[in-house]
């Protein structure tokens, strides 16, 4: 069964959303168990201080490089119109009835599968 195109693009959120958590994530942890060094300092919270704000810092670049590739990532599979220069955004299609059912530039009905 083939899936619609809304659903190519809700799994494509997912990716996207994932992807931005998982850059962010090892900045965070290593920032929050370095914070404590000073609590119980051990090597592992003592690397964590040296090396949580440089961890934290290519998160963050990978986290803005992800957002300014988002909008090719969302684009009609007919006309390849990206939905971002219509004010859609990630959350649109991770909500489950998706606001955006057709597409603002070919009009083609997103909802419907493929042939």
């Amino acid at each position: 069964m083939r899936e619609s195109a809304v659903d190519v693009l809700r799994r494509r959120a997912r990716w996207v959303v994932r992807v931005q958590v998982l850059l962010l994530l090892p900045g965070f942890l290593v920032g929050l168990t370095g914070f404590t060094a000073s609590l119980n300092p051990n090597p592992l919270t003592l690397w964590c201080a040296d090396w949580g704000g440089v961890l934290l810092f290519a998160g963050m670049v990978g986290f803005i490089v992800v957002q300014l590739a988002t909008p090719w990532v969302f684009r009609c599979l007919s006309c390849r119109f990206r939905f971002s220069r219509a004010g859609t955004s990630t959350l649109h299609f991770l909500l489950p009835p998706s606001p955006i059912r057709f597409c603002p530039h070919c009009g083609v009905d997103l909802t419907k599968t493929g042939k």
